[in-house]
């Protein structure tokens, strides 16, 4: 597997910062369920579409823009189903050559087990994938995602974030927990475990044809002290310009270009996080059970808008209620839940205007 090369960022001016959180509660939003038994959670860009499998072989594609609601057959062979959305593409785990579909269905992330004729030499991953694009549905076998060696613990990837370059899986093992980011056009292959600390004035942008891209001052990624050989060597962040989101320590915090502020959102052991568009949504686990959400221990799930201009950058956290926090993604015009159901093959999908 082919490591980052990396060039040292240009020195950026730190500034001074200052700590402040929201000064009061957030104000509650409710969320209404919209589907019982879907095939798949709710995947988003961001901005524009959001997408699932309502059941399997079928994509339903949700245009925040016309409000346009189509459903659409999923590509031949891609029984591992939907499991990315992003740059106006949806990415779909498939099957492939010569290996037949899982009879199990899919779990979460596009792991899925298949029975091949010939045991794959060497032993790559079993999966292959399909990216088509939305608006003309044309269809692009993601170049080297069958070709990927498994890690030294017998890892594979679970890609699960497309841009109009790359695709990103977590690649996590016994003692190893990196990302992985593929080149579906050209099938290079990079890791993010090997970075030096001189480029945390960059991040990684699926759009970006070499992946990196400079971060604006004052603008950084904070580091991480683990082995660099077996851990991402930053924490993780997200960067859609003006913004920067950083997640340390089960916190998470919030910068924009040019300030010398640091927003503490609210909520502590968040769980993920999606910055685009304008808006910012995350999730936390329940404290009194983390790792079990439910409806009378369900975590919670905010979200808030962002104003690229003016000293109050950050609008008031809207905090949405009414469902456990499972995986969370937003549009400009809505945000979604998605909880696991029926052993985890099912998804209970809810849904509430995202406030701005």
């Amino acid at each position: 597997m082919r490591r980052f090369r990396w060039v040292p960022a240009l020195g950026l001016i730190f500034l001074g910062l200052s700590l402040s959180s929201p000064a009061s509660a957030s104000p509650s939003v409710p969320l209404r369920l919209v589907y019982a038994h879907a095939f798949s959670a709710v995947m988003t860009d961001g901005v524009r579409y959001a997408a699932f499998e309502p059941t399997a072989g079928t994509t339903r594609l949700i245009d925040a823009t016309t409000g346009a609601v189509v459903d659409r057959p999923d590509p031949a062979g891609c029984a591992g189903g939907l499991v990315g959305v992003g740059s106006n593409e949806l990415l779909y785990s498939c099957s492939p050559p010569g290996c037949v579909p899982p009879v199990l269905g899919p779990v979460s992330g596009g792991l899925v087990m298949f029975a091949c004729a010939t045991a794959p030499t060497p032993p790559y991953a079993r999966v292959l994938y399909v990216v088509e694009d939305i608006a003309g549905g044309a269809l692009h076998v993601a170049v080297g995602s069958d070709r990927i060696l498994a890690g030294g613990g017998g890892e594979y990837p679970a890609f699960d974030r497309i841009g109009s370059q790359w695709l990103s899986s977590p690649f996590v093992g016994n003692h190893v927990y990196v990302r992985l980011y593929l080149n579906w056009h050209t099938g290079q292959q990079m890791t993010d475990n090997t970075e030096p600390r001189s480029s945390a004035g960059s991040a990684e942008d699926l759009d970006a044809p070499k992946l990196l891209k400079a971060l604006c001052a004052p603008l950084r990624r904070t580091a991480q002290a683990d082995d660099v050989d077996t851990t991402s060597a930053f924490f993780p962040f997200a960067y859609s310009g003006p913004f920067g989101a950083s997640l340390t320590t089960g916190r998470l915090q919030l910068r924009r270009c040019g300030s010398a502020r640091v927003a503490q959102l609210p909520g502590a052991g968040v769980t993920q996080f999606q910055l685009s568009g304008g808006a910012i949504a995350w999730a936390t686990f329940s404290r009194q059970s983390p790792y079990q959400p439910s409806l009378d221990r369900p975590g919670a799930i905010y979200a808030a808008a962002l104003h690229s201009t003016g000293r109050r950058w950050l609008a008031t956290p809207y905090r949405y209620v009414g469902a456990p926090a499972g995986v969370v993604a937003h549009t400009a015009a809505a945000l979604y839940d998605s909880t696991a159901s029926l052993g985890g093959l099912y998804s209970q999908i809810y849904t509430a205007r995202l406030r701005r």
